[in-house]
Order: C-alpha cells, then sequence, then structure tokens
C-alpha cells in the first residue's frame, strides 16, 4: 500500500493475523454452541439436523458481524503482544518510532478491515439473516405458508396471517404490520 512503510505492513499483517484466529475462534465457538442448542428443536416440524445446521450457517454472518469488535480487540492485544518476546516493538522504539505512530499504523489496518466488516453486516449478513429466519420458520411450521418479500404468512383453520416484517429481540419475536384474512 502506498505511504505504508515496511514496519507498518509488518505491524499489520501481525496484528490482522491474529484479529483473524480470535475472530475465527470466537465465531467457531458460537456457531457450535448454536448449532448444539439448535439441535434440540431437530423434530419439530420438518426441522431436521440438517436444517439446523443450513440455519446455523446461515446466521454465521451475523454472529462474525457481531463478535468482531470483541476479536478485534483481543487481536490487536494479542498481536502487538507477540513482538514482545522478540524486542521488536522495542527495537522499533528505539529506531524512532513513538508508541502513538505505532499504534496509528495499527489502526490504520484495523479501520481498513472495520470496514469490511461493516460492509458485510449491512449487506450479506442481514439477507443471510432474514433467509435463515425463514428457513427455520417454514421447517418447524406446518401451517406456515410461506416466506419471502411480502414477510411470513400462517395459516391457521381458515385464517390466514401475514406479517410484513419482525424483529427477534433476546426473548420473544416481535411481529410488525400483521394482517389477518378470514375465509
Amino acid at each position: 500500500m502506498i505511504g505504508f512503510t515496511r514496519l507498518d505492513r509488518l505491524l499489520g499483517w501481525r496484528v490482522l493475523a491474529a484479529i483473524a484466529l480470535a475472530w475465527l475462534s470466537l465465531v467457531g465457538f458460537d456457531v457450535f454452541l448454536t448449532f448444539a442448542r439448535e439441535s434440540r428443536s431437530a423434530g419439530t416440524g420438518d426441522y431436521t439436523l440438517g436444517t439446523a445446521f443450513l440455519y446455523v450457517l446461515a446466521t454465521a454472518p451475523r454472529r462474525a458481524h457481531e463478535l468482531f469488535p470483541t476479536a478485534a480487540v483481543i487481536g490487536a492485544v494479542a498481536g502487538l503482544g507477540a513482538f514482545a518476546p522478540t524486542a521488536e516493538l522495542t527495537a522499533m522504539r528505539a529506531g524512532g518510532w513513538s508508541k502513538l505512530r505505532i499504534a496509528g499504523g495499527v489502526l490504520v489496518w484495523i479501520a481498513l478491515l472495520t470496514a469490511a466488516v461493516v460492509l458485510m453486516g449491512e449487506t450479506l449478513s442481514s439477507w443471510s439473516e432474514r433467509q435463515a429466519q425463514g428457513l427455520r420458520a417454514g421447517a418447524q411450521s406446518r401451517d406456515l405458508v410461506a416466506t419471502g418479500r411480502s414477510g411470513v404468512w400462517a395459516r391457521e383453520g381458515d385464517t390466514l396471517i401475514n406479517a410484513r416484517r419482525g424483529e427477534t429481540l433476546p426473548d420473544r419475536l416481535v411481529l410488525h404490520e400483521v394482517r389477518m384474512f378470514e375465509f
């Protein structure tokens, strides 16, 4: 990259590698625990272990987006800490680099990665989350008619219910713009 010295690239790649390792570990652990929790629901309606696995995979981008700040902090500290055993930070300081210059070089790399993660969170994770919720709801409910652009459609006897949108809260699902049609 233009304007980056060799030391900037060394700092950046070391910190980015540590962030990637921390991020992969956190997301992997979260996905594993979620799959274990979702596997208990297998057998409800048409919800199988395969469907639970697909649901968990489809929610992984959202989980990665949510866990990125934690991984960035852990990775930045671990990445910079990896320079300690070989006294590379001390050598940088002796070479005239200030603590602010070292931190600034690392922050530029983290800011670039953060921009990519925000873009992923605003596009891929929101789309895949909608797909996952539709997949799960469709598999668990025998009365569900369809999910798609017009929301979720459910049937109960002669009554059709349409929820245009919804939001998942920690303890419940809240539906908005609900309409009922009776035949």
